[in-house]
């Protein structure tokens, strides 16, 4: 009798440890699938709001054009980058948050299905061109009308609001509460070799009744190692 006693002890003993053993198999995460989760949350986390942009339907993405000589081709036609300045500056009009993330100047030479298109703006078939990638955030809650670049010096060449070709609309009214993000692009006629420095003119910031919330503001840009 005291031996099956013995033998009932050792396995309730025995039972008990295996469902400690089993508890605690519940609650370990493995390192590898930690580091999975954590990477998969890290993968979803949005993107800065002008990497999200639409590409446009003119020109090839050139968000992964990160350094000088860097091209891509795609049935739009081949876009090579030439020089980059970054800038992520933000500039307070009354209300308007004006947000330049950076400038690249960049060669084109469009497919020739796009040629009819862009002999809107040049008689060439292949050109450099200057892009400004923007953010625009009207922080009131009343509707306002701005144009980010009214005009545009760089180079000794005087630019205006109706030559950017990119057309996002980031140009007239923004409503209360509303971002605009986008990209101004501009063909040069002679264009330098890299960005020295750029004088941009925006519009006033115009409210209801056409008061003038803020007059046009001037933005100088320079690259600091010219």
């Amino acid at each position: 009798m005291k031996n099956l006693f013995f033998v009932l002890f050792v396995l309730a003993l025995l039972a008990g440890c295996i469902n400690v053993l089993m508890i605690e198999m519940t609650n370990y995460e493995h390192p590898n699938h930690a580091a999975a989760e954590s990477m998969k949350k890290t993968e979803t986390m949005e993107a800065p709001k002008y990497q999200q942009l639409i590409p446009s339907p003119n020109v090839p993405d050139d968000l992964k054009l990160i350094r000088s000589g860097q091209s891509i081709t795609s049935q739009k036609g081949k876009l090579t980058l030439k020089s980059i300045l970054p800038v992520n500056k933000v500039y307070l009009l009354n209300g308007i948050e004006f947000i330049i993330n950076d400038v690249k100047i960049m060669h084109f030479k469009p497919n020739t299905s796009l040629n009819d298109f862009f002999h809107l703006y040049t008689d060439k078939n292949e050109f450099d061109f200057i892009k400004i990638n923007v953010e625009l955030v009207n922080s009131k809650s009343e509707k306002v009308n701005f144009s980010p670049i009214a005009s545009l010096n760089f180079n000794s060449q005087h630019l205006i609001a109706e030559d950017d070709f990119y057309q996002e609309n980031l140009n007239g009214d923004i409503a209360g509460g509303e971002t605009k993000t986008g990209s101004l692009g501009f063909i040069l006629q002679n264009p330098p070799a890299k960005i020295n420095k750029i004088d941009i003119t925006t519009s006033d910031v115009v409210g209801p009744k056409m008061r003038v919330m803020y007059t046009a503001k001037q933005i100088h840009l320079e690259a600091k190692n010219k």
